[in-house]
């Protein structure tokens, strides 16, 4: 199974769903689509991963990435919907609530860095 994602735009926020195995066959595509999105300067990033049915520490690290990116660039961003394995695999990575909560934009991102 690979990645497949859905970027949606809503005025300045934008949304990637995304589906199947976030592993490291999928790395430099997740990171390109999530880079990009961000590129296109929105003051929301949402990733979606209600449809991942797998993650390893290459997505992970990729996510902590943009994460931090996105903070510096006053971008609020917040990972959805993690259910299953992929829950299972943020919380014993300690990221989980560093993905899935939103601060105030613009705050420093000194958790999980």
């Amino acid at each position: 199974m690979t990645l497949a994602y859905v970027v949606s735009h809503a005025d300045d926020h934008i949304t990637i769903v995304l589906a199947g195995e976030a592993d490291v066959r999928a790395r430099d595509e997740l990171r390109e689509v999530l880079f990009d999105a961000l590129a296109a300067r929105p003051t929301h990033l949402t990733v979606d991963v209600r449809g991942v049915v797998f993650i390893d520490s290459t997505s992970i690290g990729t996510l902590l990435a943009v994460r931090r990116a996105a903070r510096q660039r006053g971008c609020a961003f917040v990972v959805t919907n993690a259910r299953g394995q992929v829950r299972r695999v943020l919380n014993v990575a300690g990221v989980l609530a560093a993905l899935t909560r939103t601060g105030p934009v613009g705050e420093a991102a000194n958790v999980a860095s």
